[in-house]
């Protein structure tokens, strides 16, 4: 059953760019009257389907989970999606029938759990939540997964070839060779992946063995290929669902995965040309305006692409979520699969939405709109990768894996070495225009300081005000508490000197040329009776002027 699951991984690995993600019971004892669910906006729902929970006292700030659990040892916890104070969104998880192993359908008991900084709380418990069974495959194990990442090496040299036409650009403000050279790889480990799986189904009884994870073999047999395709079919549904595309019967058997490009051009018929066939031009979805683009990809001319492709990337990551704690559940110490689809589907997902705003880019050089949606598609995918994939990717892996090991650690120099670089062109072509007006006023928020580990300084969320004036020169002076300060502005970057009573600190904060300013300031922990400084740490604030 490991191997199973681990070849999750390499399922969720290929699926990434197809699409996006979203059902009452009753019963239950007391739980905290603090937080109460009341129903469910469906009793009967489909693995990886969006469920919506009912209830009151949610606090959309805090770590939400809900476990799904039963009486014969079936308890999975997954991680929000969504959450309002009376609502939250989930990935509902494949049932696993603990006795036999097997992935099944099942009926379930519900409750959720919030941790905050306020202390943990668990909700009552709702009952009879009906999971339904994977979809039932009528091709041969491996034919979704393989036509799946053949679709992601065609999409990966859509954007490779967006990229070039940056670079084409006049005046030489962009030079993205080393990041298209570093995509090309990907695009050959996607191709070789599609390889080994078709090898697969040639060969059924050669089972190949293409590397380990933690001591786990990672096997391309009939039965982990038949669990990857079901895993498959099941998201490309429920994002079709979500998409409002109607999902085609052959999808729901299980026929090939690509078959959705058809799909959405019969519903959409402003999208593709009158022969049905995805077009070649580009429609600004802003202005309506349609120019020309060589090897424009489909999905890229859907109006609001980037916003529609963030909800996508949203989606997954929590589908991605679901199956790490199912992989947890069933034996695994560490959830590779959850680190693997992460991953890749984050970075495929801002590959579409950059190959959107590139395109734009390419077709008119001076729209400096859409070289600030590229800058915030990188930074942001950037930051994502950073904290939450990078770190806990290469901590996961005890052995390289072959492919699965080269697709998603292969992205870790890309996304440390050449994103910066090119982030940095793109802030220089845009240029903003300076701000108007100053910082003069008084301001109010709150400030986040870290916990020093002493009685008293036990940090958290707190009252923080600010009082400015700038004068004709830019020059700044003012106070936050007790404390003066002094400084300059340059654009929308306040540089700030601050005399506490432990010497001077420095700090850069930010103005957004309006009313919102954010920063940092030092967060002291001393001694009441001899006034010595114990311990010190940096708190981060944000005030708005009133």
């Amino acid at each position: 059953m490991k191997h199973l699951l681990v070849w999750m991984g390499v399922v969720f690995l290929a699926v990434l760019t197809l699409t996006s993600c979203g059902g009452g019971g009753g019963g239950g004892g007391d739980g905290d009257n603090q937080l109460q669910i009341a129903g469910f906006d469906n009793n009967t729902v489909e693995p990886l389907a969006k469920l919506t929970i009912i209830g009151k006292g949610f606090n959309p700030s805090a770590y939400l989970t809900v476990n799904f659990f039963d009486d014969a040892d079936f308890s999975l916890d997954v991680p929000v999606l969504e959450a309002t104070t009376s609502s939250v969104i989930v990935a509902v998880p494949p049932y696993i029938n603990k006795s036999t192993g097997k992935f099944e359908s099942g009926t379930v008991s519900v409750r959720v759990l919030q941790n905050s900084t306020a202390g943990n709380v668990i909700s009552n418990t709702l009952t009879g939540l009906d999971i339904g069974a994977l979809p039932i495959l009528t091709l041969a194990p491996g034919e979704v997964t393989a036509n799946v990442a053949g679709f992601l090496e065609l999409s990966l040299t859509d954007t490779i070839n967006q990229l070039a036409e940056l670079d084409r650009l006049p005046g030489g403000q962009f030079n993205t060779g080393d990041l298209r050279s570093r995509l090309e790889v990907i695009r050959l480990q996607y191709g070789e992946l599609k390889t080994k799986v078709r090898n697969a189904i040639n060969n059924p009884d050669q089972a190949e063995t293409i590397g380990m994870i933690n001591g786990v073999s990672i096997s391309l047999d009939a039965e982990s290929l038949a669990i990857a395709d079901q895993l498959m079919v099941a998201i490309i549904n429920e994002t079709l669902a979500q998409l409002q595309v109607t999902s085609p019967a052959a999808l729901a058997s299980g026929a090939l995965a690509l078959t959705n490009v058809s799909s959405i051009c019969e519903n959409n018929p402003e999208v593709c040309g009158a022969s049905g066939q995805p077009p070649v031009t580009l429609k600004y979805y802003r202005t309506g305006e349609v120019t020309a683009v060589e090897q424009y990809h489909y999905a890229m001319a859907l109006p609001g692409a980037r916003e529609l492709f963030s909800k996508v990337a949203n989606w997954f990551a929590a589908t991605s979520a679901t199956l790490g704690a199912v992989a947890t559940v069933t034996g695994f110490g560490t959830p590779v699969v959850v680190v693997a689809a992460v991953t890749q589907v984050n970075i495929e997902c801002m590959a579409v939405k950059y190959g959107l705003d590139a395109a734009r880019l390419s077709a008119n050089s001076t729209d400096k709109e859409a070289a600030q949606d590229l800058l915030e598609d990188f930074t942001g995918t950037l930051e994502y990768m950073r904290d939450s994939v990078l770190s806990p990717t290469i901590a996961a892996i005890s052995e390289q894996a072959g492919v699965v090991y080269d697709l998603f650690t292969g992205w870790q120099p890309v996304v440390e070495d050449q994103i910066p670089d090119y982030v940095s062109q793109i802030g220089n072509f845009i240029a903003m225009p300076a701000p108007t007006g100053d910082v003069t006023g008084a301001w109010s928020g709150t400030v986040n300081n870290p916990n020093l580990g002493r009685v008293g300084c036990a940090g958290g969320e707190s009252y923080f005000d600010l009082s400015l004036n700038e004068d004709d020169f830019t020059t700044i002076t003012g106070s936050y508490g007790s404390v003066p300060v002094s400084g300059s502005r340059t654009g929308y970057t306040m540089t700030i000197n601050a005399s506490t009573r432990f010497g001077n600190r420095s700090y850069t904060w930010a103005w957004d040329g309006n009313d919102t300013i954010s920063g940092s300031v030092a967060y002291f922990c001393w001694s009441l009776e001899t006034g010595q400084l114990l311990n010190e740490g940096t708190g981060t604030f944000s005030v708005t002027r009133y």
